[in-house]
């Protein structure tokens, strides 16, 4: 009798130690699994994370471009000013560093890290009364947040796609505002120099352009590319980031076409990490078929590598951000691959409702990121 109930004593303990060990390796699956695929292995052999970001400027501006008086354009212009500084760029480049954290990448392209300036206007508005100082510099909040969320990150290197200049009304009175659009590559400051080795920094403008007729004459919306050569243990590769035009198909094609003949002709293999402005949601858009053209050229579509035929939209919020239901439906931004290199995992991010900053979403764009296998 005695033996029964020792050994009923022992079945319940070894019972109970078998739930408690249970649980343990169920909340470490678990942990594993929520773990973003380019966090993984982030420093060792194996996945190398990428992500690619438009972070968003802060707003849309092609409303200048229909003005029909000199009176409707200063009235658009101000219109954009005013969106910019109502979407908080501050307060959203702290969301956007936290959905960087969350990927923790090796490296970042960047897109849409705009700095904004302005200077008083004299009464004809076509001058500065006063030294222009900075409104927002887009990659330096996103820099600065990232540093105070104890990430460490450090800037590659950076293209100027855009530089204009107009007058606008904004609630201190005129002003000329001052506008210059970059794309920026940004790579972990924590891993061994020597085992994630970055050179041969590389920009360019396009030499497309959109040109687009408005009353204060011709503007020709320029886009940009920029790169660094990269070795991660015993792989390299090129890193390119870049935004094609999203104004003109025609254009962006003709972009997608310089890419191929200029950073992507090299006898490395290459991840290209973009806002791409041309839709590859199954099926791709004919309408903007430099996508196409991509694959067409040899590259493979990390998502599609790993997703299948899931849509997986990126783009567009409200350009107000403020829109309660998440409204992308369209994949622009793409992390392509050409060459001897594989992907791993892919995910999204930035696109849930507990992203959002006081209402607002971190960006128009979500943020796409994806471990690179190496050796």
């Amino acid at each position: 009798m005695l033996a029964t109930k020792l050994n009923k004593t022992l079945d319940r303990r070894l019972a109970s130690l078998n739930w408690f060990a249970a649980l343990l390796i169920a909340a470490f699956l678990v942990a594993w699994a929520a773990a973003p695929a380019s966090a993984q292995n982030s420093q060792g052999k194996g996945n190398l994370g990428v992500m690619t970001y438009n972070v968003y400027e802060g707003a849309d501006l092609s409303i200048a471009f229909t003005a029909q008086t000199q009176e409707q354009f200063v009235a658009a212009v101000s219109a954009i000013l005013a969106n910019v500084q109502a979407t908080n760029p501050p307060a959203r480049a702290a969301a956007i560093a936290r959905q960087i954290g969350k990927a923790h990448p090796a490296l970042v392209s960047l897109q849409e890290v705009t700095e904004w300036r302005t200077c008083p206007a004299n009464t004809s508005l076509t001058g500065c009364t006063a030294t222009p100082t900075v409104l927002y510099d887009l990659l330096n909040l996103v820099k600065d947040s990232l540093q105070a969320q104890g990430l460490s990150y450090k800037e590659v290197a950076r293209v100027t796609a855009n530089e204009l200049t107009a007058p606008a009304i904004a609630s201190s009175g005129p002003v000329i505002v001052f506008y210059e659009q970059r794309s920026a590559i940004l790579a972990r400051a924590d891993i061994d120099p020597n085992t994630l080795q970055l050179t041969n920094p590389q920009f360019a403008q396009f030499s497309h352009t959109f040109d687009v007729p408005t009353v204060v004459g011709t503007i020709s919306v320029h886009r940009a590319w920029v790169s660094v050569d990269v070795k991660f243990h015993d792989t390299s590769f090129r890193f390119i980031d870049t935004q094609l035009e999203s104004f003109d198909p025609t254009v962006n094609y003709q972009q997608g076409e310089e890419l191929l003949e200029g950073p992507v002709n090299t006898s490395l293999p290459v991840v290209v990490a973009m806002d791409s402005n041309s839709k590859a949601n199954p099926p791709a858009d004919p309408f903007t078929p430099a996508y196409t053209n991509f694959l067409v050229n040899g590259f493979k579509d990390v998502w599609t590598e790993a997703q299948g035929q899931d849509t997986g939209p990126t783009c567009c919020q409200d350009p107000s951000l403020l829109n309660p239901v998440s409204l992308v439906t369209q994949r622009v931004d793409l992390i392509l691959l050409h060459g001897n290199i594989d992907a791993g995992e892919v995910t999204l991010f930035g696109g849930h409702k507990s992203d959002r900053t006081s209402g607002l979403w971190p960006s128009d764009h979500l943020g796409v990121a994806a471990g690179i296998e190496t050796e």
